[in-house]
């Protein structure tokens, strides 16, 4: 597996570039950046994922979507597609960008969607209403999005977020290995087993 992140846009979004068994993935392209887009140029993309509809997470799609190769497939969750293009919601009313619809994306209902035999999409509601993170079995490697982060959780007070469901959905990815390395949407990697003890804490405030 070959990880490739750049940190993009003013609020230092993670957008992750994966590739494993001759699949291209790339995750949270939330802003265009010029090393990113020199680095996808001319690639061919399988498969572009929304970890949430943030626009600090999607901002960026437009603009890479004119630098790679045609084909690219685009998830999001479903309970995240109903709300994407509201720039109420996504938060680009309130920030002041502008921002264009995100029409050709595919979503995904329920719990658990294989993208391919070993990485599957796990719904963790919580940050937004449709967030999810990706994982890699074999290599027990998971992109969190705005979920689980170094040293804390994504914010519960956004509209849309729900800190009851952010608690099912941390106990939910507290099953996993302690190995499992996380990648999150913001700052630096960490694993589970690091931050163990504080999300166990924070489920049972």
């Amino acid at each position: 597996m070959e990880i490739k992140r750049f940190i993009v846009g003013p609020l230092n979004t993670n957008c992750y570039h994966v590739f494993i068994d001759n699949q291209s993935i790339l995750i949270d392209p939330g802003f265009e950046d010029e090393e990113l887009l020199s680095f996808l140029n001319g690639k061919k993309i399988d498969y572009i994922i929304f970890t949430h509809y943030h626009i600090d997470h999607i901002l960026g799609y437009h603009n890479i979507k004119k630098v790679i190769l045609e084909g690219a497939k685009t998830i999001i969750h479903k309970n995240d597609y109903d709300f994407l293009n509201d720039p109420m919601i996504n938060g680009a009313g309130f920030i002041g960008f502008d921002f264009e619809k995100i029409e050709d994306v595919t979503f995904f209902d329920g719990e658990e969607y294989e993208l391919f035999s070993g990485c599957k999409l796990i719904h963790t509601p919580g940050h937004t209403p449709g967030s999810i993170v990706v994982y890699f079995e074999k290599e027990q490697i998971m992109f969190s999005g705005d979920t689980i982060f170094a040293n804390g959780i994504g914010r519960t007070d956004l509209p849309g977020a729900d800190a009851k469901k952010m608690i099912s959905s941390i106990r939910k990815l507290l099953q996993y290995p302690s190995e499992t390395k996380i990648y999150p949407g913001h700052e630096e990697s960490t694993t589970l087993g690091k931050e163990r003890y504080s999300l166990y804490h924070y489920c049972e405030i």
